[in-house]
């Protein structure tokens, strides 16, 4: 039984980090390119990230998918269209030009799949590490 369970898990997880593809069959198809595309809205709008370079760099550097999961899907959602909906956290290193240092900082935001494709909204915080709620 802990055999199936563990194989369970490890297929949700696989499937979870495919989310480049463009294979209709694939839940996560897009998702990736829709994290990219948080990741660019980060760097356009984010004002630690709209200042000068500095001597590390670019202003906001080092940026990383830390946790993504699956979440559940209310009935109001499942009645708009929603097939899919994954919560994530992105963590990166943002200029602090008062201490001329990298400092770190993290969004976190849930992306909801319909048959128009991925829908990004901020989220509350998570832990970083598991998505569990901080």
């Amino acid at each position: 039984m802990k055999t199936a369970w563990w194989a369970a898990a490890a297929l949700m997880l696989a499937g979870c980090g495919q989310g480049g593809g463009a294979d209709s069959a694939d839940p996560y198809a897009g998702l990736d390119a829709a994290i990219k595309d948080w990741r660019a809205e980060i760097i356009k709008t984010d004002a630690a990230c709209q200042q000068a370079k500095g001597p590390e760099g670019e202003a906001c550097q080092r940026f990383e998918v830390t946790c993504k999961v699956e979440s559940p899907i209310d009935e109001a959602e499942r009645t708009a269209g929603v097939t899919q909906k994954v919560l994530a956290a992105m963590t990166w290193t943002a200029r602090n030009p008062a201490m001329n240092e990298q400092q770190p900082a993290s969004a976190t935001a849930t992306f909801s799949r319909t048959s128009d494709g991925w829908t990004r909204k901020a989220a509350d915080p998570v832990n970083l590490r598991t998505c569990a709620p901080a």
